[in-house]
């Protein structure tokens, strides 16, 4: 039934089929078809999938996971699972940077994807800044800071938002 499936999707030109089966792969066409079927799949669908896909490569792929935790880590985040996401990362630093890695990912993609005002873009670069602090990242601080900014601005809360304005002033001059 998938193989039939897949196959009806080559031939309506959604997919491209690379080797025979069982060696199949597939990919889409194009990104943006890719997209919307992705997008089509209920918010808690999606971070199932991506659950099990994280366990997989942990449970099947162990070297792969081992060598490319950020993988890992990018199923548990879309699975909303923090805590899944940071924990095979041994050292507290490495810990820290690929969170930050992460956080500063997630800033943009909530501004593209949320009002500016919405809670998630706080809480991230919130975290951002405080990952920044930790790590003495003043490059990455200044973005932190400034998404900050651009949240309580968003909320029109200006106290807060001329605070942020002028901490990136701050780290940019101590730059």
């Amino acid at each position: 039934m998938l193989q039939s499936g897949l196959g009806q999707l080559v031939v309506d030109e959604l997919l491209y089929q690379r080797a025979r089966p069982p060696r199949s792969r597939y990919l889409f066409k194009h990104a943006l078809i890719q997209d919307a079927a992705y997008q089509s799949l209920l918010k808690r669908t999606r971070q199932q999938y991506h659950e099990r896909v994280a366990k997989l490569l942990e449970d099947r792929f162990p070297e792969l996971a081992s060598t490319q935790p950020e993988l890992v880590a990018h199923h548990y985040t879309e699975a909303n699972c923090p805590a899944q996401a940071i924990a095979a990362l041994p050292d507290m630093r490495e810990r820290a940077e690929r969170e930050l890695d992460l956080q500063m990912a997630l800033g943009p993609a909530l501004f593209a994807t949320k009002i500016f005002h919405h809670p998630d873009i706080g809480r991230t670069y919130a975290r951002a800044w405080e990952l920044c602090q930790q790590l003495g990242d003043h490059s990455r601080g200044f973005t932190a800071l400034r998404g900050l900014q651009l949240h309580h601005l968003g909320r029109t809360e200006m106290d807060k938002s001329l605070y942020f304005a002028e901490e990136t002033l701050r780290v940019a001059e101590s730059a």
